[in-house]
């Protein structure tokens, strides 16, 4: 019985064989496959991080000279706001200048009127 199945065991044997042979060399060209993928993902990665660090980069640089712009900007309407405000408080200050002289000049009208108008007193 076993020499009746010794033709079928080694075409059995020689089938597995010809199956792991197949088996490795699908498993090389998905390793292949996939090696060459994970090879070009990270490319692409680092391809990707040089381009956002160089977006960094011009992102920093704008980001200072923004504000370089925005602090001399912020120093020029400073200085106008100064002098906005200079002209303001002199404005201020000639008001207050004309009520002071106002209130002098109706203080002496007043005391005018009352000396022309003071009343007359008959004599003791």
């Amino acid at each position: 019985m076993r020499a009746e199945m010794g033709p079928e065991i080694a075409s059995a044997r020689s089938e597995i064989a010809s199956l792991r042979s197949e088996m490795g060399s699908e498993f090389g060209k998905m390793r292949a496959e996939i090696g060459s993928e994970i090879a070009s993902a990270r490319s692409e990665i680092v391809s990707l991080r040089s381009e956002m660090g160089s977006e960094i980069a011009s992102a920093r640089s704008e980001i200072a000279s923004l504000r370089a712009e925005m602090g001399s900007e912020f120093g020029k309407v400073r200085s106008e706001m100064k002098a906005e405000f200079a002209e303001v408080r002199a404005d201020i200050a000639a008001v207050v200048a004309r009520i002071d002289t106002l209130e002098h000049k109706v203080d002496r009208l007043d005391r005018q009127m009352e000396a022309i108008f003071k009343p007359v007193l008959p004599k003791a």
